[in-house]
């Protein structure tokens, strides 16, 4: 009696397209493996007082009188630097607790909440020291990362501003 042996077809495509996902996988492009700038950029800038926290920042209670938070000249950032985020806001309550959000990018997930204070006057400009990492661009594209980022500042008084958009530059290029 001759021992009838038969391929199995299912072995034989599972094994095709292993080989063949490993074979793309390898053939992906390097930026094709690299992390979004602004997840990256909310994950990893250091904010003085700053704590990355989960969820959407509040939202605008669109009241008269709320905190509004004026435009701003877009920024460059690079690795290993140190600065401030200046930040005006009108229509402050003097001597007052506040916290502002900022989150990088579209994604509503994660944020930035600092705890900042008011001054004595209505309107005032704060700065937000932050730290760029040296390594920041390690796992991005070498090129210069155009980021929106969003601001929302939220009274003690419950009262909170609308979102105000702005633009930094993080500059990845090799040089």
């Amino acid at each position: 009696m001759t021992e009838h042996t038969q391929s199995c077809p299912v072995r034989q495509w599972g094994l095709l397209v292993a080989v063949s996902f490993l074979a793309a996988s390898a053939a992906l492009p390097a930026d094709a493996q690299t992390h979004d700038p602004a997840q990256t950029l909310t994950e990893r800038i250091e904010f003085a007082d700053g704590q990355l926290s989960r969820g959407a920042p509040p939202g605008a209670t669109y009241m008269p009188g709320d905190p509004r938070i004026d435009r701003q000249d877009p920024l460059t950032l690079n690795p290993g630097d140190q600065d401030s985020l200046s930040v005006t806001i009108s229509n402050l309550q003097p001597q007052a607790s506040l916290e502002i959000y900022i989150r990088f990018g579209s994604s509503a997930d994660r944020h930035i909440r600092i705890q900042a204070a008011s001054g004595t006057s209505a309107k005032e400009t704060l700065k937000l020291p932050f730290e760029i990492p040296l390594d920041i661009c390690d796992s991005l594209e070498e090129i210069k990362h155009q980021v929106m980022f969003y601001q929302v500042v939220n009274m003690a008084d419950a009262r909170v501003s609308e979102e105000q958009e702005g633009t930094v530059v993080l500059n990845c290029e090799g040089g």
